[in-house]
């Protein structure tokens, strides 16, 4: 697939959410992922290194409930800028305990 924008093809990139926990009453923790596929660019020629902070806007979200038990995590507004084609998005599990 290539970017309108800049002419050439998008990099496929998968992300999975991380299985989180947390004390029933507590703050929710800071929802994170892991980047698979072709993975983020390392251009060593050039010296550009992507990040997750330059690649990625948004975030994940959960389902609702403050009980004890499991909530999904979903992919929520977490999108990748234009050289990025995220082809899976893989959910987990918030653990209230």
């Amino acid at each position: 697939m290539r970017s309108a924008s800049q002419g050439r093809a998008r990099r496929a990139i998968t992300i999975t959410a991380d299985p989180q926990s947390k004390t029933y009453g507590d703050a929710d923790p800071r929802f994170t992922y892991a980047i698979g596929g072709a993975g983020l660019a390392n251009n060593g020629a050039t010296g550009r290194v992507d990040t997750q902070a330059g690649v990625f806007t948004g975030g994940l979200v959960r389902a609702s409930g403050e009980d004890a038990g499991s909530y999904a995590i979903g992919q929520g507004s977490l999108a990748a800028n234009a050289n990025y084609t995220v082809t899976t998005f893989s959910g987990n599990q918030l653990a209230v305990l």
